[in-house]
């Protein structure tokens, strides 16, 4: 077995870890997004930005840092991110929300219609009692939305606001950690109960699996839709679309993104490694990396991987803390010490996502900042003021290159565009 290192002016150690039958990439090619015809074609349809979980937009993101506040939310609280629908109407989920409170009778989730500019066109309550709508929901084709709450249930709502069904989710009440869908629409539900569950497109259930001791989280789709990976703490899963499980990889322990060849990104918070497998679940390149002598710890954010197939996230080391880029390879781009935008030693960062031109864009208690392909910083705005204390933030881009940017801080949720 081989190994290398490279020193950086940071004090960060890349080991790269050669095997000695290297398993080949197919990732030859510009990362585009994957056709899949049961999602709608939007700019940003699902929590990732595509089933893959890339958090890349296949649009350019604003190179200046103008803000205007479209929509203050003032009858609940966001806990999941925004959408954005094929004519760039904003979908918004309050939970906890009493809009429906006098005719209900009860606080619930609610999923509320925005035009581009803010405006509302409706709201529908797609819960049954008080309730969040944890995890993103997914848009599908035509501008449907299907949504998930932590009260057990599993709804479709139509284009106009209308609940097609409204069925109990039979994993029972609990979060959700995660929601996709094939490409002839099956759904694929990762409840925080230790199980996975699969619909069809109309809600009926297909099979229900429970696996005792894994409380799933994440599950992107392979390019194909063939393969679905749930990540533990410990161990990546690979199942297939009747929830097999094909093969398992351990060290796992953050949320994997997948390129367009299939390769599979991930973490090993075990020995501070940065993993790349094919979607055979065989090691194609495992790199260690740590920070003044101090192995890093992931903290959980999520994988951007740009449009040539780099590798961008977020690592946690005491004193500090990185936005990373790798490249396909997984060798070192750049690094970039996130005090220089927001000097407290929170390890937080919200959802990055990345624009077609390889433009980071990410916030940092409320400073929203983007970087350019080379590590640069190209802006930098503050948007809450961190002494009010933390907040959840989400971050999508529409087709004009318009960040929507939403603040949730109790009932002090925001929506604003960034351009």
């Amino acid at each position: 077995m081989q190994k290398a290192f490279l020193v950086l002016s940071v004090g960060l150690l890349v080991f790269g870890n050669s095997c000695d039958n290297p398993t080949e990439s197919k990732h030859d090619l510009l990362e585009s997004r994957i056709n899949w015809p049961s999602l709608c074609d939007s700019p940003w349809p699902i929590w990732g930005g595509d089933p893959q979980h890339t958090f890349r937009s296949p649009y350019s993101g604003p190179a200046k840092c103008d803000t205007t506040l479209i929509y203050r939310n003032t009858s609940g609280y966001f806990n999941t991110g925004p959408l954005i629908g094929t004519d760039d109407e904003i979908y918004i989920f309050s939970s906890f929300d009493e809009t429906f409170l006098e005719t209900a009778g009860y606080k619930g989730a609610v999923v509320k219609k925005l035009s581009s500019d803010g405006a509302i066109e409706w709201q529908s309550l797609v819960s049954t009692e008080a309730a969040t709508i944890f995890i993103e929901p997914v848009l599908i084709s035509p501008n449907n939305l299907i949504i998930t709450c932590d009260d057990g249930t599993l709804s479709k709502v139509l284009a106009d606001g209308t609940i097609e069904y409204l069925y109990p989710n039979h994993a029972g009440p609990g979060a959700s950690w995660g929601l996709n869908l094939d490409k002839s629409g099956n759904i694929f539900l990762l409840p925080d109960n230790d199980q996975i569950v699969s619909y069809d497109p109309y809600g009926n259930l297909r099979w229900q699996k429970n696996d005792p001791g894994k409380s799933w989280q994440s599950g992107p789709i392979s390019p194909d839709g063939n393969q679905i990976y749930a990540g533990l703490m410990d161990t990546l899963y690979a199942l297939d679309t009747e929830g097999e499980i094909l093969w398992k990889y351990a060290g796992h322990g953050c949320l994997p993104s997948v390129n367009n060849a299939g390769d599979i990104i991930t973490f090993s918070n075990a020995d501070s490694s940065i993993i790349c497998l094919n979607s055979n679940g065989k090691l194609i390149w495992k790199k260690q990396i740590i920070i003044d002598n101090i192995h890093f710890e992931h903290t959980y954010n999520n994988i951007a991987i740009g449009p040539e197939g780099e590798i961008i996230t977020f690592l946690f080391v005491v004193g500090n803390n990185y936005a990373l880029s790798l490249n396909k390879d997984g060798d070192i781009n750049w690094t970039f010490p996130l005090t220089t935008v927001e000097p407290s030693m929170s390890v937080w960062t919200s959802c990055s996502i990345i624009d077609k031109d390889g433009n980071l864009y990410c916030s940092k208690m409320g400073t929203v900042f983007s970087l350019d392909a080379c590590g640069n910083i190209r802006w930098t705005i503050q948007m809450w003021d961190p002494s009010m204390g933390g907040l959840d933030d989400w971050l999508a881009i529409n087709s004009k290159g318009e960040i929507i940017y939403c603040i949730s801080r109790l009932y002090n949720n925001l929506v604003y565009k960034i351009y």
